[in-house]
């Protein structure tokens, strides 16, 4: 089940949607640094953003629907109503690649790989930050586990069958751990620590994923900044 944020005006909000709505903005702003930082070509990342954001939502939800054309009472209930419903990921990859190739068509940007990379990138932060959202859902669980109750990656499930509760693995635990890990690891301002530990707790993570997260991501901080400035990147020309 869905966990409810709050109720505005009759209209449920789920924690779910507010992380993958962060996950969103958390993709867009990185896209515009690393693109900006790369190409120096603000026209360009103005016409993309809209372009890709717009084609991202369009192909998600149709093959959201192809896929699962039974959750929906229509096709055009599917794509003209997006306050509920669900997007593939592989329709939001595809509608960024479009975008991309849109732009160079028309010669607004002179290099496509240095595009796809700022994308990639940035992509791969934002499903780190929305995969968060199953915290607050009971997807992506995995086989049983009845041997490891009390391992932090394993959760509690009801079979909605026989309506015992079974132990499975959640996968995305781990996952929501290398993301906490590399958000602390990475020595940039408002990264630190305490700023993980800040998230994990709004995030409802866990004492046990959240200090083993941020205690190994403090030591690769501190191995990066150890290489940093003792110049072993100047031996690889970086």
């Amino acid at each position: 089940m869905e966990k409810i944020a709050f109720i505005s005006g009759g209209i449920f909000i789920y924690w779910s949607s507010i992380i993958l709505t962060f996950a969103v903005i958390a993709a867009v702003f990185l896209f515009a640094g690393l693109y900006l930082w790369k190409s120096k070509n603000g026209m360009a990342l103005s016409l993309t953003l809209p372009v890709a954001l717009l084609l991202s939502v369009v192909i998600g939800r149709w093959i959201h629907w192809y896929c699962l054309t039974d959750s929906y009472d229509s096709l055009h209930a599917a794509m003209t109503d997006y306050t509920w419903g669900g997007y593939a990921l592989m329709g939001i990859f595809l509608g960024c690649f479009l975008a991309a190739c849109l732009l160079r068509l028309i010669r607004l940007d002179r290099s496509l790989p240095e595009m796809l990379d700022s994308m990639a990138i940035s992509g791969c932060a934002g499903i780190a930050v929305g995969r968060l959202a199953s915290l607050f859902n009971s997807s992506d669980r995995g086989q049983v586990v009845e041997s490891f109750k009390s391992l932090p990656f394993v959760y509690p499930v009801t079979n909605a069958v026989s309506g015992a509760v079974e132990y499975r693995l959640a996968t995305f635990v781990i996952q929501a751990m290398v993301a906490l890990l590399l958000f602390v690891g990475i020595p940039l301002p408002g990264t630190g620590a305490w700023t993980g530990t800040l998230a994990a707790s709004f995030l409802n993570m866990g004492i046990k994923t959240t200090a083993l997260a941020v205690s190994l991501g403090v030591v690769l901080a501190g191995i990066i900044m150890a290489v940093g400035s003792t110049g072993v990147l100047a031996v690889f020309g970086l």
